[in-house]
């Protein structure tokens, strides 16, 4: 059956990325926020000739007519924790997702989140996380409890060496990749570069789909495709191994310990715990009273704040999960894996937080209100962590509890429009212009107006509030300035930039499709 389509551009959209045994869609990267959620039922129209791969459209009127083009991601891509496949032409369905409307596509696409009630794919997975095998449990993204926890046993990461052509999964605005190793266009390993954020100091860049990469990293056994952390590519250093310490997954507390020991999250040493000696409990400290093994492993992570439940109406701008294993890398925090459990021990632990100004401005957050709060899966709610101490000048929030709770998120209150950590962005006198283009690939334009002769700062950050370039950094003239960024050493996805000139800061959102 072909499905005819209303405009000849679409069509060539979805052949020509085919050649290089793509499944694509008109509009790159989707943000998941922006995309709106529903549910919808209909009956399965299957383009089979446009395409090297198979089309899928939703007729939900039952006219024979096409009202969405259904987006199932590469078209190698399969669930790894359901039973759910790919429809067939003239299949009765219901699909969950997110909808997504463009001028260059004939119908509004509808990204599949679930399938019949089965669990197709997660918009708001961090896969640089993913690194124990324990993936998406078959729920939807805004109430289920996840594990993106590291593992216990990171130390013991098989090195390999392997040379093979990438396929890149851009469905959303993080990017997945993967390399195809015996050249039957499906993948066979998925690779882990880290969290888009992570920028090495070699030079080294994110390969293209459908380059030809030789790769070395440390081999993870995953349910679908083994997973392989990048230590070098194409030669080039990406991570050192020898970070796989506590700067990375964590480490062991042992109850002998006879001095105080940090552990830090996996790419921001300034989220940290500290353990002093004495923390180990003889009897209880587990959640139903279980005994505490001689030693625990530890980590931290950062998260997005969509992967936590019930963050709805929170304002959160950060998120964080604590984990403790047990020896044999159980889940030692409560019943059914990570679900905002606790641990108890026998003293105090400090805790140490970190965030940025991108973080509070980005959300609209007065940084004078924020607070640490923690999840409790007895009440299925947030609750305020006690005696915080606000540094505003090194953006930090510390606290100690003798209590460790595994999900953890940085809140605050929303300031008026207009007003940014109480200073107020005087755009009568300084205004930053949105960049053009705006989606762009790989440059795009910069403007902004200085009513007076000013030291200007204009940098570019991502949704984490990691810096990635510095475009100036000088004193500059009264008038209109404008600034050419190239982005072609970044990911695709959302950035953000930032102008300070004077009392004035203002940011803006941009989006690089590659």
């Amino acid at each position: 059956m072909k499905i005819l389509l209303r405009s000849a551009a679409f069509v060539l959209f979805i052949i020509i990325p085919a050649l290089f045994g793509q499944e694509y869609y008109p509009g790159g990267n989707y943000n998941p926020d922006s995309l709106k959620t529903i549910y919808v039922s209909g009956k399965v129209l299957v383009d089979s000739v446009t395409s090297f791969h198979p089309v899928y459209f939703l007729d939900t009127n039952n006219d024979g007519n096409p009202n969405y083009i259904l987006n199932f991601g590469p078209y190698w891509y399969e669930p790894d924790s359901s039973i759910a496949v790919r429809p067939k032409n003239g299949d009765s369905i219901t699909i969950y997702g997110g909808t997504f409307s463009n001028p260059m596509m004939a119908y509004d696409m509808l990204i599949v989140y679930e399938i019949n009630g089965e669990f197709w794919r997660e918009p708001f997975d961090p896969v640089w996380n993913n690194l124990d095998g324990f993936m998406n449990m078959g729920g939807k993204h805004d109430g289920e409890c996840n594990s993106f926890g590291f593992s216990w046993n990171h130390d013991s990461l098989k090195t390999v060496t392997v040379s093979g052509t990438v396929f890149v999964d851009s469905t959303f605005n993080y990017s997945h990749y993967y390399v195809d190793v015996n050249s039957d266009s499906v993948p066979d390993y998925m690779l882990n570069f880290g969290p888009p954020w992570y920028k090495p100091q070699s030079g080294a860049v994110y390969p293209a789909d459908g380059e030809r990469i030789t790769i070395t990293g440390g081999e993870i056994n995953m349910p679908k495709f083994n997973m392989i952390v990048i230590y070098k590519i194409n030669g080039m250093l990406w991570r050192d191994s020898s970070d796989f310490g506590f700067n990375f997954g964590g480490g062991w507390m042992n109850s002998t310990i006879s001095q105080s020991q940090h552990f830090y999250s996996a790419f921001d040493t300034s989220d940290w715990m500290e353990v002093h000696p004495g923390w180990h409990m003889s009897g209880g400290g587990m959640q139903g009273g279980m005994m505490m093994p001689d030693s625990i492993f530890t980590q931290i992570f950062e998260l997005f704040p969509n992967n936590l439940p019930n963050t709805g109406g929170q304002n959160a701008f950060a998120a964080y999960q604590f984990d403790m294993l047990y020896p044999d890398g159980q889940q030692g925090m409560g019943p059914m894996g990570n679900c905002g459990g606790m641990m108890q021990f026998n003293n105090y632990i400090d805790f140490q937080l970190h965030y940025n100004d991108i973080q509070l401005q980005v959300n609209n957050i007065d940084e004078n209100t924020i607070k640490v709060k923690y999840y409790d899966n007895t009440s299925s709610s947030w609750i305020d962590m006690p005696g915080i101490k606000l540094n505003t000048s090194s953006k930090t929030i510390s606290f100690s509890s003798n209590y460790v709770n595994n999900l953890v998120i940085l809140t605050g209150e929303k300031v008026a429009a207009g007003v940014i950590n109480n200073q107020i962005n005087t755009i009568n006198d300084f205004q930053l212009f949105q960049n053009y283009p705006n989606p762009f690939n790989p440059a795009t334009n910069i403007k902004f107006d200085l009513k007076e002769d000013s030291h200007v700062t204009l940098s570019v950050y991502n949704v984490i509030g990691q810096k990635v370039s510095e475009l100036i950094n000088s004193d500059l003239p009264a008038g209109l300035h404008n600034v050419m960024f190239d982005a072609s050493g970044l990911s695709s996805g959302i950035y953000f930039y930032k102008l300070k000139a004077g009392n004035y800061s203002g940011v803006k959102k941009m989006d690089l499709l590659k």
